[in-house]
């Protein structure tokens, strides 16, 4: 009996061995397995790579789009995940490539979507239009798609379009409005569109869900790129402008008034367009802390400066080496956005309403001299024009048109009561009202009579006439001038 046990007891040490020997084969060939993937896994062969699939992808045409030319994406989406788990891995060398490739991202979601609006528009045309967010419209089809919600009526409907697709109660309402009367409910779908379909949803919130990834990834890295627009508006938010910009030179080259809308959502024709604060442009800029935690009255007019604000600290921090986080100027500019909002929402103040002063019976201010009386002239109508002002008693007023064509009254100016009134024709006037002439007009003056002058002496040499003396010249302009004209009043007032 005691060799039987003692075999038997050999026989279980052997095995005991043999199964330690295999799981330490086994744990041997895992470690060799993972450090071969790691030895072949290069983030920055994959990253190029993951590049140019995406920018291949973003030229073809929805409705050439195939399920093997999609297929190809989601290995690098995994990739790409696997890059955003290392921490190992610089930051700053891996930026230029999430820089370029978050746009390219983008535009594969946009690419998916309007597929998806080609495959799904027959069985449902209107839900591009009432749903415009690519991830809400991939989640509402597989809701609608999926067997037990079906039925419109349902309240289970409601439920999941709420909780999984996110959509509003107003969105709801209009959606299930819709859904009676251009949803063909009686029409499925085929199983090759049903396959497309359901493959181009899990790419599409595989997309968007790397973009999230990506984003909360360089979230947390931003302050060593951008610290003075990570110090202003925070840094999930800062991260949100950069990615969408696709690096902080590219968003600093962004206008401040095109800031505030990045990240806005289409515009939905049941909704409104401004709500009590009067923005339109509610983008990421908009759920900052430096706006929602004042008053709604001031949003506007905080929107606006944090703009302003925020697009200096981004050629701040576009302009600044690597490695440098000096946020002097993000401090300066947040402590002012502080102090103009504090101010802005403070309640304006009360003034007490002042009586009126007092009116003083004090004599006016005469003046009087030689001086005072000579610049008083100046103002002063001339006798004739007073007696234009006036008319005689019972009698027809003589008139004469103006070079405008209109009736202009005589008065008594050219009646016979004029000698009455001592206004005679040859009477001298008074030159205290008449304008004069300045040393500089008259100097022009007489060159432009001297250039008149050899204008006409050329004139006589042009026509071979005889040549005309200056005295000539003078006569000739008597002999043309009226020299009643320079006695009659008019003259005087041309």
């Amino acid at each position: 009996m005691s060799s039987e046990e003692d075999y038997f007891d050999e026989l279980e040490y052997d095995l005991a061995d043999e199964v330690n020997e295999e799981k330490e084969d086994i744990q041997t060939k895992k470690l060799t397995t993972v450090n071969c993937q790691t030895e072949k896994f290069n983030p920055f062969e994959i990253l190029p790579e993951s590049i140019e699939l995406f920018r291949t992808l973003a030229l073809i045409s929805p409705d050439r789009l195939s399920l093997s030319e999609t297929a190809q994406i989601l290995p690098k989406i995994v990739d790409l995940k696997r890059i955003l788990q290392q921490q190992e891995i610089d930051f700053i060398k891996l930026l230029p490539f999430f820089n370029e490739i978050i746009p390219l991202i983008k535009s594969n979601i946009k690419l998916m979507h309007n597929f998806l609006i080609s495959l799904y528009s027959r069985r449902f045309p209107e839900l591009s239009s009432l749903i415009p967010s690519p991830l809400q419209y991939s989640k509402v089809i597989s809701i609608l798609e999926n067997e037990n919600y079906s039925k419109n009526e349902s309240d289970e409907l409601f439920f999941h379009l709420e909780n999984k697709a996110k959509l509003t109660r107003e969105q709801i309402l209009v959606l299930t409005m819709s859904m009676k009367t251009s949803f063909k409910n009686k029409e499925p779908l085929d199983i090759k569109t049903r396959t497309q379909i359901l493959e181009a949803n899990s790419i599409l919130e595989n997309l968007w869900k790397l973009q999230e990834d990506i984003g909360q990834y360089i979230a947390s890295k931003i302050s060593i790129i951008a610290p003075n627009v990570c110090f202003l508006v925070g840094p999930e938010i800062a991260a949100q402008l950069i990615a969408h910009a696709g690096g902080v030179l590219e968003f600093s080259r962004i206008p401040s008034c095109n800031i505030a809308s990045i990240g806005k959502n289409k515009h939905l024709s049941h909704e409104l367009h401004t709500l009590e604060s009067g923005v339109r442009q509610e983008g990421y800029l908009f759920a900052s802390d430096m706006i929602q935690k004042f008053p709604v009255s001031v949003h506007k007019q905080m929107l606006r400066m944090l703009c302003a604000k925020v697009s200096l600290a981004a050629r701040v921090d576009a302009g600044q080496k690597n490695g440098d986080r000096n946020t002097v100027l993000a401090h300066k500019w947040k402590a002012e956005l502080s102090k103009k909002a504090r101010k802005l929402s403070e309640a304006p103040s009360i003034s007490e309403t002042k009586a009126l002063p007092i009116p003083e019976d004090q004599p006016k201010k005469k003046r009087a001299g030689r001086k005072f009386r000579k610049y008083k002239e100046k103002f002063r109508l001339s006798h004739v024009r007073q007696l234009q002002n006036r008319m005689e008693f019972g009698k027809q007023e003589q008139t004469v048109l103006d070079s405008y064509g209109e009736e202009v009254g005589l008065g008594m100016s050219n009646t016979s009561l004029q000698q009455a009134v001592g206004a005679t024709s040859g009477s001298r006037r008074s030159a205290g009202n008449q304008a004069k002439l300045t040393k500089a007009m008259k100097h022009r003056i007489s060159e432009a009579n001297q250039q008149a002058d050899e204008f006409l002496i050329s004139l006589g040499h042009n026509t071979e006439q005889p040549n005309l003396s200056p005295e000539m010249v003078q006569m000739h302009k008597k002999q043309h001038t009226n020299p009643e004209e320079e006695t009659n009043w008019f003259s005087g007032h041309g």
